[in-house]
Order: C-alpha cells, then structure tokens, then sequence
C-alpha cells in the first residue's frame, strides 16, 4: 500500500484505527432478540448490565451508569425509534433529534435507531469520524443516507441489510471526502443500493457489497452534495489495492464493474455468481493476481483482457462462465490451474502466449470445442490439447518479415514485444533487461532506448518502455529515451538511486506513468527538447523527478 500512499495518508490511516479501537474496547453482544419479543418495557442486556430499556414511544432509556461497550451489543433489535441519554452519562449522549446514540465527544457513532422512518435522505451527524460496527444496520424505515465528509471509518456490517436502502451518499459537496476504510459486510444485502465510493478509500472488506440483487453499476452525483455532477462507478474512484474475497458475490444484476487503476489483486471468489456480468473494465495495468474462483459462475461474461503482470490463472476462475467468447492472456501468465476455464464451451477467441509452463490437465474440462483457443505460440499448450503444430518452413523470404504482433525477442542485453505490424513499418516496447542473469548485473550502466531496434533484417521503432521495465536497478546512472518513443509505464525506472540524468530526445512523448521516475537520485535532472519543456513539464509533473531542463 505504500507504493500508492504518502505517509501522511498512511498516519491517517493508523489514527484512524487507533481511534476506533480506543472508543470501541472488546464486548460481547447480546444474542438476537426475536422481533416479536421486543416491546415497551423489553431490557437489552449484555455481559448482565442494562444497555437500554424500551418505553412505550420505543425510545431506547439509555442507564445513566453504561460505561463503554462493543457496538455490536446494540445489534439486533430492529423496533427503537430513538435513544434518550441522562446528561450525567460520562460515555454516551445522542443527536439533536434523539435519532443518533454517540459517544460522548460525538465521534463514535453506535447506533441508528432503527425503526426511524425516514422517506427521504437521512444526514448522520456531523461531529461523527467512525461509524461503528453495526451502527446503521437493519435500518428498515430509511431510504438512504448522507455521510458526512468527516467520516473516516465505516465499521463491519456498517449498513448491513437495510431492506428498503436505496442510496447512500458522501457529501463532497464543501471538502473532500476523508472516508479511508470501509468494513467486511458494510453494506451487504441491501437489495436496491446505488452507491460510489469517494477517492479517499484505500480498503474495503470481505463481502462489502454481497447480495445486494439489484446492485446498480454507477452512482449519480448530484451538485447538492458533489463538487462535480457526474455518473460514477462503484469503485471507480477509490484507491483500493484489493478487491477482497466475496466482495460482489450474489449480485446477479450486476452488469459491468470499473475497476480503478491502483487494483493489485482481485481475492478469492470476488465476483462470484455475478449472473449477468458482461464486461469487467480495468483502468490501469497494475493488477497481478486474480484469486481461485473470481468470476466463478458468471454465466454472461463475454469478454477479458486480463493485465499484463498476471502470472497464474487459479483454480475454478472462469468455472462456468458458459459464454465466455473473447480471452486475453497476458504475456507474463506461466499458469493456468484445475478447472480454470471448466464449461466454457463457447470461447472463439483465446491466446495462449509461450510463457505459459503448467497447464492442470482439468483446466478445460467439459470443453468440447476447442478451436477458437490459439496454441501456435506454445507447443506444450498445443501438445496437452491435441493439437499438431507443424514445424515452421524458413526461407529467405520469410526471415526479412516483420515477427507477429505479439512476439518477444531478444537485442543484445534487452527485451522487446512487437505491438504493432504493418506494412511499412512495425513497433516494440522496450520490456527490460533480456533476463534475470543480466538484469541482476545492470550493465550497461545507461540504459539506452534506441529510437529503434533491428531484428531478423526487419527494423522496428521502439515506441514504448513497458512498466517496472528497469524498478529497482539502483546501479542505473543514466536513461536516455529514444526519438520514437510515445509512453513510459508507471515506475519504469522506479527506486534506480544512481540516476541522476534523464534524457529525453523524443518529440512525441504523450504518457508517462505514475512514479515512472520515483525514488531516484535527489537531485537528478530530466532534460527535454527545448520545445517540448512546457508540455512535458505538465507530462511529467508528480512522476518522480523535479527539476526539467
């Protein structure tokens, strides 16, 4: 996480829990009360002391001796109305409209009264930072609440089950949200939720948004609580790294997800029975694990391009994803696991790319049409398919040619992959060092991207450096990059300590990924073409390196 994150986030993060876990010391809650039982004159009790005693307008009496408790206690019952707290409680008080029970100084927030009929949006208060473990759960009468922009915490089973939930909404209207951290089964089974998450999350929690049936895919951000009006995903604009395990599993009209660009791992079974999923976006190329089972069942996903940097495909992934059409297998997959892509008997367009070295002999089990998936590239694929592949005919024709999009070669101590074929001129990316024995030696000591690179009589363009394509190479001094090139991945030369010069010769640089240049030299340089300094300067602003010449 702290490749994302600024230690001020990351301190944030840890007052944040130190906080909750200050106000919220170890309990035990009450056992479920059945509904039928809890009437005026019923007594929640826990650990034998008196939480609240119900009146004949169900207003839970809060004791004015309750010293602090577990929040879960206040779990279960689903007929209060409103709390009333004595003034000499030390521990708790409530809201201006009794609705709310708060810890004293207004921070904690323990519990939502939840028979509150609210037919229109409910603010929480504003003095609240953490909304505890169950504090707005079964809130049965309410449609949708507003979470102030104070909010850091959302606790377990935060807005679990609310039955008629539609919205909740993190007002960002006056300053951003500070929410960091939302809990396992926040909002699980709330059948009709719309909802988006703001940009300050870094972590959600298993089953965070499970069975909820009518999950809608976007969020509308109206300008009564958004600086900008817009139409925003679930997760779109979060900073989570993981999406953890069961996360939207059951959420059977659930049509696509967006996930945002900082996501490394998506968890075991994250997306499970997601019956009507049809298309999964990833907006960055970070992701390097996708857990067993992920998108298991998911009878209407047509299409995948898993990101490069996914090594394995785990067990039971794509089980039962019937029509499944269009898969993209990174160059960087060696695995493909039991039941990986078991029943998906429809698939017309798949590669298996040569670096795949284990494939389970179930990994395909109850295919029966295996002709849309592509083997030429690895005869061990082809091999445990049955397929044939013939030996290849070279002539001196052929040698001159341009290789396949695609393909992976080898010049001298570097890397490359064909990106692009035509007929007068073809491209690569510039992967890295060729392989582990030389990337561990780092010679030579400037890396050189070449505006081109010749291989088999055919001359390619180098118009790219692929991410992590040179991380962690302290012993670099210097990065030279070639006239052609367009783009430079997110941390490319990320943690090379010994550069302190960057050269820039390209006039065509357009993208440069997040901490291309980060944790180099401190005082190391970018120089640019003396046109280009004031485009570039906004290209590379916040990716590692200060000062441009």
């Amino acid at each position: 996480m702290r490749n994302f994150f600024k230690k001020k986030s990351v301190k944030k993060v840890l007052c944040a829990i130190l906080s909750l876990a200050l106000i919220e010391p170890f309990g035990v809650a009450a056992e479920n009360v059945p509904d039928e039982e809890v009437a005026p004159g019923y007594t929640h009790i826990v650990n034998n002391q008196v939480l609240y005693t119900l009146d004949e307008n169900y207003k839970a009496v809060v004791p004015a001796s309750l010293s602090a408790v577990d929040s879960s206690a206040f779990a279960g019952t689903k007929k209060v109305r409103s709390f009333y707290v004595p003034e000499e409680n030390e521990t708790f008080k409530t809201s201006e409209d009794g609705v709310n029970l708060q810890s004293k100084d207004g921070s904690g927030l323990y519990r939502y009264a939840s028979a509150n009929h609210e037919s229109n949006l409910y603010t929480l208060p504003g003095d609240v930072k953490n909304i505890l473990n169950y504090a707005c759960e079964s809130a049965m009468d309410t449609t949708g609440f507003v979470v102030p922009s104070r909010v850091e915490i959302i606790g377990d089973y935060g807005f679990y089950g609310g039955g008629n939930l539609l919205r909740v909404i993190f007002d960002e209207k006056t300053a951003p949200s500070n929410l960091i951290i939302v809990g396992s089964h926040a909002f699980e089974n709330n059948p009709n939720l719309e909802i988006s998450l703001p940009k300050s999350v870094i972590a959600i929690g298993e089953y965070c948004f499970a069975n909820c049936s009518n999950l809608r895919e976007k969020a509308t951000l109206t300008e009564e609580y958004s600086s900008v009006a817009t139409q925003a995903g679930i997760l779109e604009r979060t900073s989570i790294t993981k999406v953890p395990s069961y996360c939207f599993a059951g959420c059977p009209n659930l049509h696509y997800i967006d996930l945002p660009a900082t996501v490394k791992v998506i968890a075991d079974y994250a997306f499970t029975q997601c019956v009507n999923m049809d298309t999964v976006n990833f907006a960055g190329n970070t992701l390097d694990s996708i857990g067993k089972g992920a998108f298991y069942g998911n009878a209407n996903l047509h299409k995948i391009s898993i990101p490069e940097g996914v090594t394995s495909i785990e067990a039971d992934t794509f089980a039962g994803c019937q029509n499944l059409n269009k898969v993209h297998l990174p160059e960087t997959l060696t695995t493909i696991s039991d039941n990986a892509f078991s029943n998906c008997n429809n698939i017309h367009e798949m590669n298996i790319p040569a670096s795949v070295k284990s494939i389970s002999p179930n990994a395909f089990a109850n295919v029966t049409n295996l002709k849309g998936i592509d083997t030429s590239k690895n005869p061990y694929a082809a091999a445990l398919l049955g397929r044939y592949v013939p030996p290849a005919v070279v002539t001196p024709a052929a040698v001159s040619l341009s290789a396949s999009k695609g393909a992976v070669f080898a010049v001298g101590k570097y890397k490359y992959k064909v990106t692009a074929v035509g007929a007068s001129s073809s491209s690569v990316m510039l992967m890295g060092y060729k392989n582990s024995k030389t990337r561990k030696a780092q010679k030579p000591r400037v890396v050189k991207v070449g505006a081109s690179v010749k291989y088999k009589d055919f001359t390619y363009k180098v118009v790219s450096v692929r991410k992590n394509a040179f991380r962690g190479c302290k012993r670099l001094k210097k990065a030279i990059i070639g006239a052609n090139v367009k783009a430079i991945g997110a941390k490319a030369f990320f943690g090379c300590k010994g550069i302190k010069n960057v050269v820039v010769t390209s006039k065509v640089l357009k993208k440069v990924g997040a901490g291309a240049f980060a944790k180099t030299a401190k005082k190391a340089v970018i120089k640019v073409p003396r046109s280009k300094k004031k485009v570039y300067g906004r290209i590379l602003r916040g990716k590692g390196i200060k000062k441009i010449k």
